[in-house]
């Protein structure tokens, strides 16, 4: 099965003709191709970005779904995926004695082959901005990302739209 996601970048002179590959320490998933499930989200990260440019672009992906672990919507694979971040963390917090990084675990994983089938992860937060919810209080929609870790199930990558980065 095929799903479209979105990939922010930050706006060049030549539009890129694959998706950016995020190395970022910081990044929730580890190394790999990031996407948002929700074109207002890819939107809403590119207007919040600091950008030199000051502008960013938002590209379409056709992405094979097949492989993927679905955190989000699979209670197999949600329940699988607490279990090993658990018995990550819990070695880690042995070996060095604090809590690891989202960033450790996953390395650690794709590292040692508990990810050997598993080509992306789809993954959710509940964003608490007031932008992303109608009713007070209430952040009730997901905010939905998916890291790509081969980059083989990225089946196309196309321009869709641009905009302005909101800070200065």
């Amino acid at each position: 099965m095929n799903r479209t996601f979105y990939q922010t970048l930050e706006k060049r002179k030549i539009r890129a003709n694959f998706a950016g590959y995020c190395l970022r320490t910081s990044a929730w998933l580890g190394s790999g191709y990031y996407f948002w499930s929700d074109e207002l989200d890819a939107m809403r990260w590119g207007q919040d970005a600091e950008y030199r440019s000051k502008h960013y672009e938002i590209y379409k992906s056709e992405i094979l779904f097949d492989d993927v672990l679905n955190t989000v919507f699979n209670e197999q694979d949600y329940n699988f995926y607490v279990k090993i971040i658990e018995i990550a963390a819990e070695y880690f917090i042995k070996k060095i004695n604090e809590r690891p990084s989202i960033k450790l675990i996953n390395d650690y994983m794709r590292e040692h082959g508990i990810y050997q089938n598993i080509v992306g992860v789809l993954f959710q937060d509940l964003p608490t901005s007031k932008s992303y919810s109608l009713v007070q209080n209430l952040f009730y929609k997901k905010r939905i990302q998916l890291c790509v870790y081969n980059k083989n199930i990225i089946l196309s990558f196309n321009y869709h739209l641009d905009g302005e980065c909101l800070h200065d």
